[in-house]
């Protein structure tokens, strides 16, 4: 059965399966077990910005 676009509950298959899901995430039965890498470019890894009154 090929799975509609426009489904309410995508990617889900319910509201039931959607909420079970999301249970199980706050329950940490489902986590991230590595750190992501930040690209080099991301604001966290940018220097700060220059403050225009200490030049």
């Amino acid at each position: 059965m090929p799975r509609r676009e426009d489904a309410p509950y995508r990617p889900f298959c319910s509201y039931r399966c959607k909420m079970i899901d999301l249970h199980k995430w706050f329950d940490e039965q489902y986590r991230i077990s590595e750190p992501l890498d930040a690209p080099a470019d991301t604001p966290d890894s940018a220097p700060p910005p220059r403050d225009p009154d200490e030049e």
